[in-house]
C-alpha cells in the first residue's frame, strides 16, 4: 500500500514538473502572432468564429496572458454571439486580474475626436453579467485570490515608489518649496535613476511587466498592504507628508481609472528618451517570456537630434494614428511585422467595429501601445 502510495506521489510531482517546464518554455512571441492571426481573422477575413475559437485556444495554452486580451476577445464573443466564449475569455481575464467592476471603466472615447465620448460608456456586456453574476462573482473571488500570490509584491511596491517620486517631480508643485530650475534637475535625474533600475533588473534577467506586478488595482493594492491613493484619488496623506506635500494638493498621478489605459511602469519608460535604447539589449528574451508587450516597447522609440523629439515609431508604424484609410501599407506593416503587431489594416477595422458597436478594443496610452 506504501509503495503505490509513493509510486502515485512520484507521478503526480513528474507531472506537475512537466507542466512548470511547459509553462516556463512557453514564446510568448508565439502568443502575439497568433493573436494577430485572431484579429486578420475576425477584422479581414469576416471569420468571426475562427478568430474567437483561435483567442480561445491561445488563452488556454498559456496561464499568463494579457488582459485586454482577455477584454477585447470577451466583448467580441458577445456581439457574435458566442456567449460560452464569451464565458471563457471574461474568466480568464478573472484568472490575470480582472475584477467585475473594472469594467465600468471601459467607455467608448477615441484619441481620434479628442475622446468625445470618453463618458459613453461600453454596455454590450451588462445582459450578460446580469445573467451570470452568481457565477462570475463566486469565480472573481477564487480567480483573485490565487492572482495576488502571483504578484511580486516588493517589485510592484518598488515600481510604485518610483513612479509616485518621478510624477511628483514632473508637475511642479511650489508648495515644496524648491526653485523651479532645480526642480527641473531633481526630475530628469529621478527619471534616469528610474530607467537604470529598470535595466539593471533586465540585465539579470529579473524583467518587469503585468506577468509579475499586474495592473494598478485597489483590492490588489489593499490585499498586499501598498499605500498609493486615497479613495479620493490623491496620493495617501503619509506619502504627502514624506515629500512635504500639503494634503490638498493633488499630484497628477496614474489612477485606478487607467486600468486600460497605462501603468506605472510604461509611464516610467515613456518619459525617458532613453527606454527604447537602453531595453534594445533585453527586449528580445523579455518579450519571449512575456514581460515586455511588444507594441509598448516599439512605441519608446524617438527620434532624435532635433529640438523637438517625436515618438518615430508612433508616426511610422500609425500605433495611434490608425484611423484612416491608407492606400499604400505594405511598408508599415513590414514594420510592424517585425515587432510582432497586427497590421495596420486589422487596426483600422477595430477602430471602426468599435465607434460601430460601441466597445474597446484598443487599450494603452492614447488607445495605441496594447
Amino acid at each position: 500500500m506504501k509503495l503505490k502510495l509513493l509510486i502515485f506521489i512520484c507521478i503526480i510531482f513528474s507531472f506537475l514538473h512537466i507542466a512548470l517546464a511547459q509553462d516556463s518554455t512557453l514564446d510568448y512571441r508565439v502568443y502575439h502572432k497568433k493573436i494577430n492571426i485572431a484579429e486578420e481573422l475576425i477584422f479581414l477575413k469576416n471569420d468571426s468564429i475562427g478568430g474567437l475559437l483561435l483567442f480561445d485556444s491561445v488563452f488556454n495554452k498559456y496561464d499568463f496572458v494579457f488582459a485586454d486580451d482577455c477584454i477585447e476577445a470577451f466583448q467580441l464573443a458577445i456581439l457574435y454571439k458566442q456567449n460560452d466564449l464569451a464565458m471563457n475569455f471574461i474568466k480568464k481575464a478573472m484568472d490575470n486580474g480582472l475584477r467585475l467592476e473594472d469594467l465600468a471603466m471601459l467607455n467608448c472615447g477615441c484619441p481620434h475626436d479628442f475622446y468625445a465620448e470618453i463618458n459613453k460608456r461600453v454596455t454590450i456586456f451588462d445582459n450578460f453579467i446580469k445573467k451570470n453574476k452568481n457565477i462570475l462573482e463566486q469565480y472573481e473571488t477564487k480567480a483573485f485570490a490565487k492572482y495576488v500570490k502571483k504578484i511580486n509584491r516588493l517589485l510592484l511596491q518598488e515600481i510604485i515608489n518610483r513612479h509616485i517620486k518621478e510624477q511628483i517631480y514632473k508637475n511642479y508643485i511650489p508648495e515644496m518649496g524648491i526653485d523651479i530650475t532645480e526642480y527641473k534637475k531633481i526630475y530628469h535625474r529621478v527619471s534616469d535613476e528610474n530607467l537604470a533600475y529598470i535595466v539593471s533588473k533586465f540585465k539579470k534577467g529579473e524583467y518587469i511587466g503585468e506577468k509579475n506586478i499586474g495592473i494598478i488595482d485597489k483590492k490588489l493594492l489593499k490585499d498586499l498592504g501598498i499605500k498609493y491613493l486615497n479613495e479620493n484619488g490623491i496620493l495617501d496623506k503619509d506619502i504627502l507628508k514624506k515629500y512635504g506635500i500639503p494634503y490638498n494638493i493633488k499630484v497628477p498621478i496614474t489612477t485606478y481609472k487607467d486600468y486600460f489605459s497605462a501603468s506605472p511602469l510604461y509611464i516610467i519608460l515613456f518619459h525617458n528618451d532613453k527606454s527604447f535604447e537602453m531595453l534594445a539589449k533585453y527586449k528580445d528574451d523579455a518579450i519571449k517570456k512575456g514581460y515586455l508587450h511588444p507594441r509598448e516597447y516599439a512605441s519608446l522609440k524617438l527620434k532624435y537630434g532635433s529640438s523637438s523629439n517625436y515618438r518615430i515609431n508612433n508616426v511610422e508604424m500609425r500605433l495611434n494614428s490608425y484611423y484612416k484609410k491608407i492606400a499604400n501599407t505594405e511598408e508599415i506593416n513590414q514594420m510592424r511585422e517585425e515587432y510582432l503587431l497586427p497590421k495596420y489594416e486589422v487596426d483600422l477595422k477595430k477602430h471602426e467595429i468599435a465607434h460601430k458597436y460601441c466597445l474597446k478594443l484598443s487599450f494603452g496610452f492614447f488607445n495605441g501601445t496594447r
